[in-house]
């Protein structure tokens, strides 16, 4: 085979591992949580395993542009890996999971597990080829191969260093009870709100049987943490009505989301209160806000405390009663007359 046809076959394999390494650190904890959604491994393991697996990448992807390396190293090694990562992706079609993003370009290039599979095969097939006509018999100093994925190992784990998660209990809905007694009197906002909903008789919720359903006793949720919000603001968000968003800042479904509370909240009288906890840096809050046409009290929390409450991806809308959650929506879930339903 034509030596330039080698070198391409060699540049697409090696690039491809490279950027499916380097877009996996985009964020990192992002892959962390793919980890996790997929039952791989839980969040204390997840951080060493997604280091792990970006490390294997990004050599196998370096190992290509090593001539020594090439039939040794990278043609066999990234065979393996990406059998192993066929039969996840196998698995996760079969299981139903299959047409969510599988992380394999992290949230750079989102793919369903159908077309990361497609995409491993046409890359064992170019695997194949390169085996086949790639004729390179100088001997392998695996010192030196020890060497070099040493550095690469070892700068992925100091680059980018472990820090624990926040890690909520699995039940968000009631983590504690609390006396009644000791609870935070409604703010006038809040009283305003039950006035509007007792005038509309929807302050209580009907069972099937008409019956009236006493609203739930006070409890501390998984939200209660979060006291101080934008222009000084403090709040309880465990007491009364409260809706919560975790939203990314750079993340057009979340804008697309605030869009549309921002325009339920210019139409309907009694739109709860609304808070939202952000991932990203501060100067990227204007432009948030800008594209969402509308401005909500905010705080900026840490990877480490956003990624294990969103569950799946952002954006996550929590409504919450007294602390427990009664209504809990992603992206596809979400609509603001689900919202009104549950007021």
């Amino acid at each position: 085979m034509n030596k330039k046809i080698i070198w391409i076959l060699r540049f697409i394999l090696g690039s491809l591992f490279i950027l499916s390494a380097i877009s996996k650190l985009i964020p990192i904890e992002a892959f962390d949580l793919t980890i996790v959604n997929q039952g791989i491994a839980d969040w204390n393991v997840a951080p060493y395993l997604s280091r792990f697996i970006i490390s294997i990448e990004l050599f196998l992807g370096i190992s290509f542009f090593i001539n020594p390396f090439v039939k040794k190293i990278a043609v066999p090694f990234s065979f393996l890996l990406l059998v192993v990562f066929c039969v996840h992706l196998i698995y996760l079609i079969a299981s139903g999971s299959g047409n969510k993003n599988c992380g394999c370009f992290g949230e750079l290039i989102p793919m369903s597990s159908l077309e990361a599979l497609i995409k491993n095969l046409v890359l064992i097939f170019l695997l194949f080829l390169l085996n086949k006509y790639f004729l390179y018999e100088k001997k392998l100093n695996y010192s030196f191969a020890f060497a070099v994925f040493s550095i690469v190992f070892a700068g992925m784990f100091l680059i980018f260093q472990i820090k624990p998660y926040n890690v909520p209990p699995k039940d968000e809905s009631l983590i504690q009870i609390i006396d009644s007694v000791q609870s935070i009197s409604p703010s006038t906002l809040e009283k305003n709100l039950y006035t509007v909903r007792a005038k509309e008789e929807t302050s209580v919720v009907k069972k099937n049987d008409d019956s009236e359903k006493p609203n739930p006793p006070k409890a501390v949720s998984v939200f209660a943490t979060f006291k101080e919000f934008s222009n000084n603001q403090n709040v309880n968000l465990d007491d009364g009505i409260k809706l919560v968003c975790l939203f990314s800042l750079d993340c057009e479904d979340c804008m697309e989301t605030a869009h549309k509370l921002g325009e339920a909240k210019k139409q309907w009288m009694n739109f709860p209160p609304l808070y939202i906890l952000f991932l990203g840096e501060e100067e990227q809050v204007t432009g948030f806000f800008e594209q969402a046409e509308t401005i909500f009290p905010y705080k900026i929390i840490s990877p480490q405390t956003f990624f294990p409450l969103i569950k799946n991806y952002p954006p996550r809308i929590v409504l919450l009663n007294n602390g427990n959650i009664i209504g809990d929506w992603g992206y596809e879930s979400f609509s603001v007359d689900e919202l009104r339903k549950k007021i």
